[in-house]
């Protein structure tokens, strides 16, 4: 899939909000908000893809977290995935950088942010939910790593 990192869509002309965050483990986190700021921690999200990704034994080099609304999900989705229809999540893996879109509207709350961005980790790691087992796993995992953060 050949796109530059975070551009936005035509439809999309609102003001961006970044976020930088970069520690150890030579990974570098970004996270962009369009219009309002997110309602989040920053530090916990950081905290939250460190620890997937160390328990799950895997590094990304970049990972950049973009909180949107319903129409710019729905026009990545159309776009890229050929489904016109919004989405609570939409995953890129971009080689170098991996890319994990979240709803504003579906995030209802900071949970619910917070179980997005690791759904969407998840599925770059190669989980899906094709069946409803794939689906419990995917859930099991999210509640997990949510209740031990």
């Amino acid at each position: 899939m050949s796109r530059p990192v975070c551009a936005p869509l035509p439809v999309m002309r609102e003001r961006i909000n970044r976020y930088h965050i970069r520690r150890k483990y030579n990974m570098q986190i970004e996270i962009y908000a369009t219009g309002e700021s997110i309602h989040g921690s920053k530090g916990k999200i950081e905290r939250m893809v460190r620890r997937v990704l160390d328990e799950e034994d895997r590094k990304l080099k970049t990972v950049n977290i973009i909180v949107a609304d319903d129409g710019y999900l729905r026009d990545l989705n159309r776009d890229f995935l050929n489904q016109d229809r919004s989405t609570n999540v939409i995953s890129f893996d971009l080689d170098d950088v991996a890319e994990i879109y979240v709803s504003r509207d579906h995030a209802d709350s900071e949970y619910d942010l917070y179980y997005y961005i690791i759904h969407g980790l998840l599925h770059l790691l190669g989980y899906d939910h094709r069946n409803a087992r794939e689906e419990k796993v995917m859930h099991e995992k999210c509640v997990k790593y949510l209740r031990n953060e």
